[in-house]
């Protein structure tokens, strides 16, 4: 089925509950792998003899709101070729406009298809030798790239050609306006291919947490409380809190629209799981920051990566937080705070 068509997933989104995450975490790895590697999905008969197989053979274009990203995702992702498209770069107007005219837009695709078809063997010949010039190239501007980029990326160029001579052909374009339509094609693709490089580059997941978390403190977005006494530290001006005018004089509160986050003392922050896992995870979604990393994941990475202080044989540290003991992921100030951040 859907043979040399182009077949539309709508959409990958992150979830919220663990089942529905893990759902539609599998989902996505089958699609990712099964169309990077055209290979179909194996199944055995009753004998245990292997039944037959039937791999992806068109082109898919799957909708997300972001990147799906962690350990799981690095190879899969770097299979397909990711396009970013901001709500700036469409033309709202330009597209109602064109959605009007939907029969006209039905009758032009139609049109496309037909001409396809009656011209398939001469543009198969064509693109035979054309795409793997174009392979090359890409290969060349592409360098780092994962090794299949290249090639997803020539055969878009090679989908730009065979438009591009459609439209010559039926006179909805000059043949020096197809030349630049294509030169304006080749730029764009080199373009998103390093962008794709760079949002699949596979950062370490306790990395990415921790420059996120550092970003929510710097922004006046993030808060902690003393460890021992559970109200405002004494560096209270760089961790969150700030002194707000009430109706009986004035107090010390967290700052405005700031996430509750741990504790801290002279020497170390202790972040609560929970509360600042769900922290860097809004504020990466607000901002349209690829962030997939499982709780139980990250926990590992940092322990693993000796970036926090745990209990033996856990992901965590047990300590006595005010006045009874929690379980919690304890950092020194340095790992997270800058240097005049940390200072008492």
């Amino acid at each position: 089925m859907l043979k040399d068509t182009l077949a539309v997933v709508d959409d990958w989104r992150p979830s919220i509950s663990r089942s529905d995450a893990a759902e539609m975490d599998k989902k996505a790895q089958r699609l990712l792998r099964a169309v990077g590697n055209r290979q179909g999905r194996g199944r055995m008969n009753s004998d245990t003899t292997l039944r037959h197989s039937y791999p992806p053979r068109g082109v898919v274009v799957a909708t997300a709101e972001c990147l799906p990203e962690g350990p799981a995702f690095e190879s899969a992702t770097a299979r397909a070729l990711v396009v970013n498209v901001s709500r700036d770069e469409v033309d709202l107007g330009r597209l109602s406009e064109l959605q009007v005219n939907k029969v006209e837009l039905q009758a032009a695709i139609s049109g496309y298809v037909e001409w396809v078809s009656e011209h398939y063997d001469e543009l198969a010949a064509r693109l035979e030798g054309t795409r793997p010039e174009y392979r090359d190239l890409f290969a060349k501007e592409l360098a780092g790239s994962h090794p299949r980029t290249p090639n997803a990326a020539a055969a878009l160029m090679a989908g730009l050609q065979t438009l591009e001579r459609y439209a010559v052909t039926v006179r909805a374009i000059t043949p020096s306006e197809g030349e630049e339509f294509l030169a304006r094609g080749v730029a764009a693709i080199i373009e998103a291919g390093k962008a794709h490089i760079e949002a699949t580059k596979g950062e370490h997941p306790a990395t990415r947490f921790l420059e996120i978390l550092r970003a929510l403190f710097a922004a006046g977005k993030a808060y902690v409380k003393d460890r021992e006494q559970g109200i405002h530290p004494e560096d209270w001006a760089k961790l969150g809190w700030e002194q707000r005018k009430m109706q009986h004089g004035s107090d010390i509160v967290p700052e405005r629209s700031a996430s509750f986050v741990g504790w801290v003392d002279e020497f170390y922050l202790y972040l609560d799981q929970d509360a600042s896992y769900a922290a860097v995870v809004g504020f990466a979604r607000l901002g349209g920051i690829p962030f997939g990393i499982k709780p139980r994941a990250l926990w590992r990475a940092l322990a693993a990566s000796g970036m926090s202080t745990v209990d033996r044989g856990r992901t965590n540290k047990v300590e006595r937080i005010e006045g009874s003991t929690k379980r919690v992921i304890k950092l020194c100030h340095s790992v997270v705070l800058d240097e005049d951040t940390s200072q008492g």
